[in-house]
């Protein structure tokens, strides 16, 4: 098994590489964020995010995103001769709309708190690479379609 799963994120690693990173990504600022604990209140650039959603929220979404976009990724690559690896193309694009919806509220919010901070030289580069991820996966789940539809019963 973990040999398969070994295997598998390499073979299909050079291909979906921003899409691990930013989940990577995703997962990790969920989780500093929940670690912190604070992060909202110190820092003036997160006071505009503080009135749109608590830290709590913030880090739940963006842990949760990273997790399943992570999953979706290892099933992918690793599982893709079980019936459920049809539909993991459809996740992963799911999952690249809510993170680059993520990171573009994540500019926004930055943007707003009049800071400018030099986050908004990242978060916004990571919304367009999540909306080039979204095109891709799409791409993969309308192969994944076309090869279930020619599949005998």
């Amino acid at each position: 098994m973990i040999v398969r799963v070994f295997d598998g994120v390499a073979k299909h690693f050079p291909a979906r590489r921003s899409e691990w990173m930013g989940a990577v990504m995703m997962f990790g600022w969920g989780r500093f964020v929940a670690n912190d604990g604070d992060l909202f209140d110190k820092a003036v650039a997160y006071q505009h995010m503080a009135r749109m959603a608590d830290e709590a929220t913030w880090a739940y979404w963006a842990t949760a995103i990273g997790l399943i976009r992570l999953a979706a990724l290892l099933i992918n690559g690793s599982f893709h001769d079980r019936w459920y690896s049809k539909y993991s193309p459809h996740v992963r694009g799911v999952m690249s709309f809510f993170a680059c919806f993520l990171w573009c509220q994540l500019s926004l919010g930055l943007f707003g708190s009049g800071t400018l901070p030099p986050a908004l030289a990242i978060y916004p580069v990571l919304a367009v690479n999540d909306l080039l991820n979204v095109f891709s996966a799409a791409r993969d789940a309308g192969k994944s379609v076309k090869a279930a539809a020619n599949e005998p019963n």
